[in-house]
């Protein structure tokens, strides 16, 4: 059993297997940046993640770190200067930069920091005394002397991901719209702007060519530097493993090795870094990484250091959070408390030797791992001609079905049984009850995207942590664009009618219900399509008027739009907030919502050619005794199998392809285009009969005593700014009355 087990490649929650190649290297939180020191034996490290950032030596011989450095703050790369042995590290949202001295025996001391005006520092690149911090959030690059830490000059840029020095030019990538700004030295005078694909992202300089990725795309732009004034695109090099794949590769990193005339890209949502030879203009390999590669650094003898953001996989944590014992929002360092991001570390892999043959041996290696697109199921499609797609708040399978009896649930985790939620429960007996599905996100910054854009773009993965962590609050917005659009993007541009109800939506300070609810959207593409009246997410805001505006409007209109995108987001509770609704009283408003809204479509002519999806955007709520990332799904229709019981592995991706295939549509992304569909819960044979919904079996509106509380200080102003492990304890407490069980996390292990 153990040979087998170390011979297993890992599954993760999105479906995609590792077997990285190369030896593993423990490192700390989020590493993504390194640098090779003078002399060879050493590269120093950066990590951005949900811990303390830091700075790094790591000895590659010893494969240890020997020296670390605590930061504030970081922002995603570092520039050394190997003259004067001085690092010079954004420091992201803490506005400023820390010039780092590193001594002769590899000790790292912190020298001063510069402030940074403008406000958040992402990277920053060196030459000649001269530093260009680009402040991304600011669309301002700054340049700075490196001595005395005075500014010289700033550069009005869009959005600026990266800056490169290169002979007589400053060369900024801008984000938005996607472009390359050519500026002449020593003036800075703007020369010119040169269009690039989408999500430009990193840049690296060999020869007389320029390399640019395009995260938020396949590709890896080419631009010849014949004129270093006037780069000319030459190329657009697509890095999927075949030409019509979908976009998704999320390509974050390039890095030139001259010794071998090869780039390194790493493609961070295909965890590979694929090799290109500049001399045959070719791509010559893919290498299997670990969970999400964000750089490689090429090493002397053909070697090469990868860094993985996400580590080698998901690990248990028997110790996590108890905030009846341990009191604190977000553990930190030093705590034996075994938070999620406080134990999910990231690793490097050291390869060495990588030639022809190695890379060929890794190129099959990874082949193996990459999944095939899921093609479309042979024969006839349920007749479906409307989607209603529901996305609810943060609840685990056991939470809310543990204690049914027909499903592999532990019945001593149900926070919620049927008493209090009866409509889930009746409608998972009478549907079909989905015991193994898992959502693709760790946590709600994640989850919104992942449920509507079958991906997290790249900004916000290297943006949330620092958020969930507490140095930033209110975290300011990322750059979030995604690769593929959203579910919608695909339906509108198929000319499918739609209707949003509360997707994306900040709701209008102190509205009531019957009022306009919607102050903005962060897709415009949504608001012609929007319920002005529905509101998004206000734990304030009862569901059961949420429902009873959709219920209203499908009465007024007699049908339903092609695509209906919802939230339902009051499972989420207000914990135990003073003076707020109970979480009992929460999640059976929750409940009965859910109920109407499915007994009112199911009574509607619209049923018989109707199919309702329901899932969490996340499970970070709770304990689940299989996995933190399991929770409740549901497909309700006449299609649907009558009192089924599927145990088949779903996620979030899945339930997104299913959607799409019953739309005819395209997949958003790699993630949706290689994912299990859902279709076993279907049958040929429609049973029409209407849901009756339960009435509630709680009152809905009964309220935390005025107490001080855990919950007091909390913000629910949003989904995403609450611990959840607090959350899961205070609801625990409150419930059950006694402390709550530590959640389980795992990866899934399947034989290769």
């Amino acid at each position: 059993m153990l040979l087998t087990l170390l011979l297993a490649a890992v599954t993760l929650p999105t479906g995609w297997r590792l077997d990285p190649a190369g030896v593993e290297i423990p490192v700390d939180t989020f590493p993504v940046h390194a640098q090779l020191l003078p002399g060879n034996q050493h590269a120093l490290l950066l990590h951005s993640g949900f811990k303390p950032p830091s700075l790094a030596v790591l000895h590659l011989a010893s494969r240890k770190i020997v020296h670390s450095l605590p930061l504030p703050e970081a922002g995603i790369d570092f520039a050394f200067d190997p003259a004067s042995r001085r690092a010079y590290v954004p420091l992201g949202h803490a506005a400023g930069l820390a010039v780092v001295t590193l001594s002769p025996t590899h000790q790292l001391t912190l020298e001063k920091t510069i402030p940074a005006p403008t406000g958040h520092v992402s990277t920053v690149a060196h030459r000649d005394g001269l530093l260009a911090l680009t402040h991304t959030l600011g669309d301002t690059v700054v340049l700075v002397n490196s001595a005395t830490g005075v500014e010289a000059r700033r550069l009005a840029v869009p959005r600026p991901t990266r800056a490169l020095f290169h002979q007589n030019h400053l060369y900024v990538l801008s984000h938005e719209p996607a472009s390359l700004h050519v500026f002449s030295l020593p003036n800075l005078t703007p020369v010119t702007t040169v269009p690039l694909s989408r999500g430009p992202s990193s840049l690296a300089v060999h020869k007389d060519r320029l390399y640019v990725t395009a995260s938020l795309s396949n590709h890896l732009d080419i631009l010849s530097l014949e004129e270093p004034a006037q780069p000319k695109p030459v190329e657009r090099l697509n890095l999927a493993p075949s030409p019509t794949w979908p976009v998704g590769l999320s390509p974050t990193s390039v890095t030139a090795d001259p010794a071998t005339n090869r780039l390194y890209i790493t493609c961070s949502d295909a965890n590979s870094i694929a090799v290109y030879d500049v001399v045959r203009r070719r791509l010559s390999a893919y290498l299997p990484t670990a969970w999400y590669p964000t750089f490689a650094l090429p090493l002397p003898n053909r070697g090469l250091l990868v860094l993985n953001g996400k580590g080698e996989r998901s690990y248990p944590n028997p110790q996590g959070p108890n905030p009846t014992v341990h009191r604190t929002m977000t553990p930190q360092p030093p705590s034996p408390i075994q938070y999620t991001p406080l134990i999910q570390l990231g690793s490097a892999r050291l390869l060495t030797n990588l030639t022809p043959a190695a890379l060929q041996k890794h190129s099959q290696a990874y082949a193996k791992l990459t999944p095939a697109i899921t093609p479309v199921p042979a024969g006839p499609l349920p007749p479906i001609r409307h989607v209603v797609y529901i996305m609810k708040e943060n609840r685990t399978y056991d939470q809310v079905l543990g204690d049914m009896p027909s499903g592999n649930g532990d019945s001593s985790l149900c926070l919620f049984p049927e008493n209090i939620t009866p409509n889930h429960h009746k409608l998972a007996r009478e549907f079909v009850l989905f015991d193994n599905f898992y959502v693709n996100a760790d946590v709600s910054s994640e989850g919104w995207m992942w449920s509507s854009a079958a991906i997290t773009p790249p900004a916000v993965m290297r943006a949330w942590p620092a958020a969930y962590a507490g140095r930033t609050r209110p975290a300011p917005k990322p750059i979030n664009d995604t690769p593929g659009g959203y579910l919608w993007t695909a339906a509108l541009r198929a000319g499918l009618s739609f209707r949003n109800f509360g997707f994306f939506v900040a709701n209008r300070p102190g509205a009531k219900p019957g009022e306009p609810m919607v102050a903005s959207i962060s897709d415009p593409e949504l608001l012609p399509h929007t319920n002005p009246l529905y509101a998004g997410y206000n734990p304030d805001f009862p569901d059961v008027e949420r429902a009873r505006i959709f219920i209203e409007e499908l009465e007024r209109t007699g049908t339903l739009p092609q695509l209906t995108v919802m939230v339902l987001p009051n499972d989420h509770t207000w914990g135990t907030s003073p003076g707020k609704l109970t979480p009992n009283a929460s999640m059976a408003d929750n409940d009965v919502a859910l109920g109407r809204i499915v007994e009112a479509i199911s009574k509607s002519p619209a049923w018989p050619h109707t199919a309702i999806f329901v899932l969490e955007d996340d499970a970070q709520n709770g304990p689940d005794h299989v996995d933190s990332h399991r929770s409740p799904a549901y497909i309700i229709s006449p299609y649907t199998r009558r009192a089924a019981i599927d145990h088949s592995f779903y996620n979030t991706t899945s339930m997104l392809r299913t959607m799409e295939m019953l739309l005819k549509l395209p997949p958003l992304t790699h993630y949706d285009a290689t994912a299990s569909v859902m279709f076993p819960a279907f049958s040929a044979n429609p049973d029409i009969r209407p849901y009756t919904a339960e009435a509630p079996r709680v009152s809905l509106d009964t309220k935390n005593p005025p107490r001080p509380a855990v919950a007091a200080s909390l913000d629910f102003s949003a989904p995403d700014r609450i611990d959840d492990d607090v959350l899961t304890a205070i609801l625990w407490k409150a419930l059950r009355g006694t402390p709550p069980p530590p959640p389980t996390r795992a990866a899934f292990l399947s034989p290769l």
